[in-house]
């Protein structure tokens, strides 16, 4: 196996933390960098998110709204168009209607909830003025870059339904987008599946006209990675930010998996220290085989957490490890 690339794949997952006291309809800084919009959007949701974004660093908006005003949401899917923020449909919630507009517009997008669309209509009697609505409409998501199929199927529903995208055809479509096409111009995604917290896919690197495997993880600052190259004997792993820039050099890092009780096996600790080289964007360590690399490969498959630690014992990352052993089932199948 071999790890590597500047590939960005992931989407930056948050827990769930119930916050009370939010004004209704408001949008709500709940964490350092991430906005919640819940319930119907309307025009004092557009003005608080505006009045955040006024005074914090937004990375990520975590959306749970029935839908509501057009216009409101259109400012504020411009907003996270133009700033580059992700959007994410939050597990057993929703995300409809003029919802789905902020969803489509994140630069990273995860529809872990429901999706839906329909017909947008306005209250007014007036023909050219639904027609100019449906012409903002579309061309703010031509912006964003959405499917045509979406399109059709919202231009096709009536506005007293609902069309409700299924696991499939998000997948099919691409709804839920993984990675950055401005960021990887040089790279083609030829395959790829999301396994609960970690991708795996075939790529191209267009430049060098190399396909290669990689498997990340959902997180994305930073996002762990494990990359094989073809024809080569050994793979790589990387812990890259996107967001930052180290001076080059060699260090130590520590991986500290951690394993509840489960079916395979009593619950326990395995940690390792791993000798990394330091790049400008972040780590990166090669697998050459031997003892130490099957015993971090056990723990990565078969533990639940993963801490990486730098060598005085500071916290530099953190990851789940739900869904590796189906990962990397899946990653050692692209191999042979």
């Amino acid at each position: 196996m071999a790890f590597g690339s500047a590939l960005r794949i992931a989407i930056t997952f948050y827990a769930l933390t119930a916050f009370s006291g939010a004004v209704a309809n408001e949008a709500e800084l709940v964490g350092p960098s991430i906005v919640q919009i819940n319930g119907e959007i309307t025009k004092a949701t557009e003005a608080s998110f505006l009045r955040i974004l006024e005074h914090e660093d937004i990375s990520s908006v975590e959306l749970n709204s029935e839908g509501g005003q057009v216009y409101a949401a259109l400012s504020i899917a411009d907003q996270i168009h133009a700033q580059g923020i992700d959007t994410w449909i939050r597990p057993n919630n929703e995300c409809h209607s003029a919802c789905a507009l902020i969803f489509l517009a994140g630069e990273r997008r995860l529809a872990d909830g429901l999706l839906g669309v329909h017909q947008f209509r306005t209250d007014e009697q007036d023909n050219s003025l639904t027609q100019l609505v449906v012409s903002d409409i579309y061309s703010s998501l031509s912006s964003y870059g959405t499917p045509d199929e979406l399109i059709s199927v919202m231009l096709r529903t009536p506005s007293d339904d609902m069309y409700v995208f299924s696991r499939e055809e998000i997948e099919r479509l691409g709804l839920s987008r993984l990675q950055v096409e401005v960021e990887l111009s040089h790279l083609q995604v030829v395959t790829s599946n999301l396994h609960q917290d970690w991708l795996v896919g075939t790529f191209l690197n267009t430049h060098t006209a190399q396909p290669f495997y990689a498997m990340e993880s959902r997180e994305l600052e930073p996002v762990f990675r494990i990359v094989h190259y073809p024809g080569r004997s050994y793979a790589f792993g990387e812990l890259i930010w996107h967001n930052r820039r180290f001076q080059p050099g060699a260090t130590h890092l520590r991986f500290v998996f951690e394993r509840d009780r489960n079916e395979h096996g009593e619950s326990g600790t395995m940690v390792t220290l791993v000798q990394v080289d330091l790049d400008d964007v972040g780590y990166s360590w090669d697998f050459m085989g031997g003892q130490l690399s099957v015993n971090f490969m056990n723990a990565f498959i078969y533990g639940h957490r993963l801490r990486i630690e730098d060598f005085s014992g500071r916290t530099i990352a953190l990851f789940s490890l739900s869904g590796t052993r189906k990962a990397t089932s899946d990653f050692i199948a692209l191999m042979q």
